[in-house]
Parts: structure tokens; sequence; C-alpha cells
């Protein structure tokens, strides 16, 4: 099975034209270890470290992926994020839980 990240970028619509981003991708895949003190198997957590400033948005995956992209909207200003994940397969055990998310708009006021 192929695992990668992938990027989403949204079209750039104006009043004349639209712009079609195609989607960005990066291979990467989850390590699996066995847990020494329970011996059972698991899978690493993934861990996104993501940082928008203007137009260049760069997600570093489990600190061993990295994609950077640009995004383009009408006032150089994002207002929103969305997570997905998708599995193949029998997804019954692939729940995707976020167990943090913090957002720092610092940069807004740059």
């Amino acid at each position: 099975m192929e695992e990668d990240f992938a990027v989403e970028r949204p079209d750039l619509v104006t009043e004349n034209h639209t712009v079609k981003f195609d989607t960005e991708h990066a291979p990467h895949t989850l390590f699996n270890f066995k847990d020494v003190s329970t011996g059972r198997e698991m899978e690493e957590n993934l861990k996104l470290h993501a940082f928008y400033d203007g137009s260049v948005l760069e997600i570093f995956v489990n600190e061993r992926t990295a994609i950077t992209t640009r995004i383009y909207t009408h006032d150089a200003r994002t207002v929103g994020l969305g997570l997905f994940s998708e599995a193949e397969g029998d997804t019954q055990d692939s729940a995707t839980v976020v167990i943090k998310c913090l957002v720092w708009d610092g940069l807004s006021c740059a």
C-alpha cells in the first residue's frame, strides 16, 4: 500500500478567470514499533507542524517529511484550516483522533 501526505490547495477564483491548483504530494509512511512493556505492536502518531506566512505553506510531518507550497488568496489571508484522513481497506479500526492542535496567529500583524 502506498502512503503519502497531501496538501489540497483551493483554486484561485477572480472576476476574470480561475486558476486551478494540483494537489501536492509527499511520500510518508508511519512506522510500526513494538511497545517493550506490553509487547503490543503500535503505529506511531502522526505529528504535523505547519507554518503559513503570506502565501507560503510549509508542513513538516513527523520531523522527517517536508512539503512546501504556495497558497494564493484574494487578500493574502487564510481563514480556515481543515484536516482529513483517508484509509484504504477495512477502516473499522482506523479512526483518526486529533490529540492536540495549536494555532499561532502571530504573523497576522507583521
